[in-house]
Order: structure tokens, then sequence, then C-alpha cells
């Protein structure tokens, strides 16, 4: 009794029963549906084009045509007009406009395309200087005032401009890697 028991806990179960859904597949219910809507779709654009050209053909040779012409004449030709101003006419000036300023648009872009690639050029230019010259000032291990030569307690100049990177670095939140002596304040 004990080595069934091992038996049946030891044994894992390999095959999962899925759970049966509440609704049947809908694919195939509607899949042979959708396909005489389309075989009627397609019947119907085909035969409509023919159809039409034969009603034309016929309402041309009848005798309504031309009583009905006299009649809708002023609603033809107000219908005409109204369409000439509202549709035709600023259509074929917004296309003139944008064929007349195409050259304009192409300047334009190309010009704001390579001002970006010469700004990126001129950006990774200047931090790959900026970044040897002060990988290069880091190796020397000399300061600002020791290349300059220079007293920081006799030169205003220096002080005041010091004084402006403090305030800017406390303003903006960014240490300037100029000079780090901080002894100087």
């Amino acid at each position: 009794m004990s080595t069934s028991t091992i038996s049946s806990i030891t044994s894992p179960t390999s095959t999962l029963t899925p759970s049966p859904s509440p609704f049947p597949p809908l694919l195939p219910l509607l899949f042979p549906h959708f396909l005489s809507f389309l075989r009627y779709i397609f019947s119907v654009l085909l035969i409509l084009p023919r159809n039409t050209i034969k009603l034309i053909t016929y309402l041309s040779h009848s005798t309504i045509i031309p009583p009905l012409t006299y009649i809708l004449a002023p609603l033809i030709s107000f219908l005409s007009i109204l369409y000439s101003i509202t549709l035709e006419t600023p259509y074929t000036f917004i296309i003139w406009l944008l064929e007349a300023l195409f050259p304009l648009y192409v300047f334009c872009g190309v010009a704001c395309i390579t001002g970006s690639l010469i700004g990126l050029g001129g950006r990774i230019f200047c931090l790959s200087m900026v970044k040897s010259v002060s990988e290069e000032a880091r190796k020397e291990g000399k300061g600002f005032y020791e290349e300059t030569m220079k007293s920081p307690e006799l030169d205003p100049d220096e002080r005041s401009a010091k004084r402006r990177r403090v305030e800017r670095q406390s303003r903006l939140g960014v240490k300037f890697e100029i000079d780090d002596d901080d002894e100087y304040w």
C-alpha cells in the first residue's frame, strides 16, 4: 500500500486537459458567408460598368434626354459655376502654388539637413577637443593659475570671472572643468 502511494505521488501528469470554451470558434462559421459576400461584390463590380455604358447609350438615343436638358439647364449651369468656384479654382490655385514653391521647399529642406549635419559634426569636433584638452591638463597636473603664472590675489578680473563661474554653477547645478581649486574662495 505504501509503494502505490509513493508511485502515485511521484508520477507527474504530463497531459493538461483544456477547458471547453463557452463560445464556438467564429472563423469556420463566418468564412463561407464572407466568401459569398466577396463573390457577390466582385460580380456587381464586373456587371456595373457594362450596364452603366448600356444605360448611357440607351438614354442618348432616346427622346427623354433633350427635353430634360432644356428643363434642367439653369440647374446644370448653376451647379457647374458653383463647382468651378468652390472646388476647381481653389484646387488649381493650390496646385499652381505648390508647383511654384516646390524649389523653395527643396532648398530649405536641403539647407536644414545640411545645417544639422554640419552642426552635429562641429559638436562632435568640439567635444573631442574639450576632452583631449581636459585629459592633457589632468596629465600635467597644472592648475589654471600655474599655467598663466598669475597670482590669484592680485588679479581682480580673475576673481570676478571665478565668481561668475561659481554663480553659474550654483544656478545651473553644473560643475565646470576649467578649474577645480576651491581654496581661492
